[in-house]
């Protein structure tokens, strides 16, 4: 049997850590997330406050809190009560205007400058106090790049750090690069990403053919699916992990392993209702694909969902370069739960905040997050959430 450091393609050490998550750890090393700030959820009124489609979020030393904003084409800037200052951007191709239907990262550089991504451009700009400037913006000159997407981004001294999309492998991104305000890809850090035989985990594997790109494979993520994940770190490192296993791998920005973190955790088991509306959707992708539409379905393999779902569902590197390594919820389960690790892969404490909340998008740092959660009618709202240690129960108190 080969170990998983061959099946991973891992070599050389790193620094496995035998203390399990939470182990030798105060009961107090539970912090909840609790919301203390709304913005949003109105049907009609300023528009400032009714958001489209929010792709990314970030705030400022200042506080100020920024709402990327896709289906707008806009970023919105809130002061710490919610108030709406300024926004940023708007549908154009002209300086300071998004031309792209997806803003998907915010970060601001060492000299407070917003860099805004649309994925193959960025444009940059300077906010100052209710003021916003239009600094530059710039394409990616690299043929071999599709996409530049990832949630939190991080920008650096010598420019942005973000991870590139390539062809299809199960959710892994070929490498993260490093781009400099000139749009020169200067840096490269090639993500491992081949994993275990997938065997029941298997990918619907589907073959299309396209009036623009002829006959290609392809794949998509059916429901419960393990996939390779690979979170990016502010300094340039890396940590991935193969989802239904929880055995994280910690990069430096060299793409050396310092660290390896183990746990028996598994996921949760699917509910009959999970396994149904699964088979539903799966069901529901191929009809439409079969539909007659621009795209021809000329093969598809079939897929089986699944008795467990994977343990981990994502996992990202906050402002401050901790890890969070966030589990798959149970059918029942009202909380989101997560292991959040230093920059070297030691653990800090847990984390848990209400389930309808992704806080993943930027925007993370300290004891306070900002996320976005659909309420009435599906209409999204942007909420600011504080971190708030729990207190170890009382032993006296069970039964």
């Amino acid at each position: 049997m080969t170990s998983l450091e061959d099946e991973f393609g891992i070599v050389g050490g790193g620094r496995r850590h035998s203390r399990a998550p939470g182990e030798g750890v105060a009961q107090e090393a539970l912090l909840r997330g609790e919301v203390e700030l709304a913005i949003g959820a109105v049907l009609d009124g300023d528009p400032a406050y009714l958001f489209d489609k929010v792709d990314a979020l970030a705030r400022d030393a200042t506080g100020l809190l920024y709402v990327a904003d896709s289906g707008s084409r806009t970023v919105r800037v809130f002061d710490h009560r919610g108030k709406h200052v300024v926004s940023i951007g708007g549908r154009g191709e002209g300086p300071g205007e998004f031309r792209s239907s997806l803003l998907c990262g915010l970060a601001f550089d060492p000299d407070g400058r917003l860099w805004v991504n649309q994925a193959f451009s960025f444009e940059i700009f300077r906010v100052g106090p209710g003021s916003v400037g239009y600094v530059e913006s710039f394409v990616v000159r690299d043929p071999g790049t599709r996409a530049l997407c990832g949630n939190p981004m991080f920008a650096g001294p010598t420019g942005i750090t973000v991870p590139r999309r390539g062809p299809s492998n199960r959710g892994a991104k070929d490498e993260h690069v490093q781009v400099t305000e000139s749009g020169e890809v200067w840096g490269r850090v090639p993500n491992v990403h081949s994993a275990p035989d997938f065997g029941v985990w298997e990918w619907p594997v589907m073959v299309i053919r396209s009036p623009t790109l002829g006959t290609n494979p392809g794949a998509f993520p059916p429901p419960f699916a393990a996939r390779v994940l690979v979170a990016h770190a502010p300094d340039g490192g890396f940590a991935q992990v193969f989802s239904p296993v929880y055995d994280i791998r910690v990069h430096g920005p060299d793409g050396t392993q310092k660290a390896r973190v183990q746990s028996d955790r598994l996921g949760p088991l699917v509910t009959e209702g999970e396994m149904r509306e699964g088979y539903e959707e799966l069901a529901n992708m191929r009809d439409v694909l079969r539909s007659g539409g621009p795209l021809e379905l000329l093969e598809y393999t079939e897929y089986r969902i699944p008795e467990r779902k994977p343990v981990i569902d994502r996992m990202w590197y906050d402002d401050d370069g901790r890890l969070w390594v966030c589990f798959w919820p149970a059918e029942a389960d009202t909380m989101r739960q997560a292991h959040v690790y230093d920059a070297d892969g030691a653990f800090l404490h847990e984390a848990e905040w209400p389930r309808g909340i992704a806080i993943w998008l930027g925007g993370l740092s300290g004891d306070v997050a900002v996320g976005v959660r659909k309420v009435e009618f599906d209409v999204e709202q942007v909420v600011r959430l504080r971190f708030l240690p729990q207190p170890a129960p009382d032993p006296s108190s069970k039964p």
